[in-house]
């Protein structure tokens, strides 16, 4: 934690003797740090979180060049985030020479935001679950608030920083909080108090004996030999992938971009169903790649597509799994569209309310 500024040197080697891509080397790096620099104030969010638990990218970047620049030689990018808040950085940024001499100056817009719908932890304690704030059904009687649930997670568990193995436990447990994806609990001993986890652990209320060690306190969580990125997968939580004949229509700018009825249906624990389309069943000559990235501990990464109808333009319209993890391999390379960016007219059944 600390100011929203960061500074960083940056040179290039071996540049060809053009001006102009001097210029575009310096311009190049503009992007890199500004969203650092946004989170430094506020704890437990960094840059590490990118496609893990939050979704980072740049909106908008404009440069002014105030003299020659020369890429080969130091270059200090001076960035100052003066504004961080409803999903949206802002950051007023300055390039100066060796000897201080103002390059260039430059202004960052970018997009900081936890995952939407494909990207929220779901399971017993979160999203529809039956133990979540707004559950799909109902328990037949009352249960006590707050609820946790404890259990033994019978796999190896590894928390390792710089290469280096800082927890090692056979002896975890997994705990679910409503509201929350669940946490790993070590018993005392296997976590070291000082070095990199000083002062990090803190005892586990829900286990006597425990504690519980913040996801970021190191940079690589490992269950067994499988990396794990966001937090630890949820034994409870299920993708199923079924093929379907439900119809799906997507418009946007009065443009289709689906109407067919060969889908594959999407069913994931206490999410809304969703459907996906095979590429030759969209007209992708409407749509451009994004740079948005997401991440899913339990489909994997998703890239994101664009609708460019004439002269209107919308972002993310689209997102596709072109590498899922085992459990969706069926939607493989296939397109999901978003309610609220596009007319998605489907004809799953409508979400009920029982009670």
């Amino acid at each position: 934690m600390g100011p929203p500024v960061i500074d960083t040197w940056v040179r290039f080697r071996a540049v060809p003797d053009d001006p102009c891509l001097h210029a575009g080397l310096l311009a190049q790096f503009t992007g890199h740090i500004s969203i650092g620099a946004a989170l430094r104030p506020h704890e437990g969010i960094s840059q590490y979180h990118a496609h893990r638990t939050l979704s980072m990218g740049i909106n908008a970047i404009g440069i002014s060049f105030h003299t020659d620049v020369r890429a080969d030689r130091w270059m200090r990018y001076h960035h100052l985030s003066t504004f961080a808040g409803d999903g949206m950085t802002h950051s007023e940024c300055r390039v100066y020479n060796e000897t201080d001499e103002l390059l260039a100056s430059f202004t960052v817009d970018a997009m900081v935001r936890g995952f939407a719908g494909d990207g929220r932890a779901v399971s017993l304690t979160t999203g529809r679950g039956p133990l979540a704030a707004n559950p799909a059904g109902y328990f037949s009687a009352p249960l006590p608030s707050p609820l946790m649930y404890v259990e033994p997670f019978r796999r190896r568990v590894r928390g390792r920083e710089a290469g280096r193995t800082l927890i090692d436990s056979d002896r975890v447990l997994l705990v679910h909080r409503q509201g929350q994806p669940p946490t790993y609990a070590f018993p005392a001993e296997d976590v070291p108090a000082e070095d990199v986890l000083a002062g990090k652990a803190e005892p586990e209320p829900a286990a006597v004996g425990y504690v519980r060690v913040p996801w970021d306190a190191v940079a690589e969580w490992y269950e067994e030999e499988e990396r794990m990125f966001g937090h630890p997968r949820n034994p409870y939580h299920r993708v199923d992938c079924i093929r379907a004949s439900r119809r799906l229509r997507v418009e946007v700018a009065d443009a289709a971009l689906v109407d067919t009825a060969d889908t594959v249906g999407l069913y994931e624990t206490a999410l809304e169903p969703r459907l996906y389309v095979r590429r030759d069943q969209v007209q992708m000559g409407l749509l451009r790649p994004s740079t948005t990235t997401t991440y899913c501990p339990y489909k994997g990464t998703a890239s994101y597509w664009t609708a460019v109808i004439g002269d209107i333009v919308v972002e993310d319209v689209a997102w596709s799994y072109d590498d899922p993890l085992p459990e969706s391999l069926p939607i493989a390379g296939l397109l999901s569209f978003d309610g609220a960016r596009a007319a998605v007219i489907h004809d799953l059944p409508p979400a009920t309310h029982v009670r």
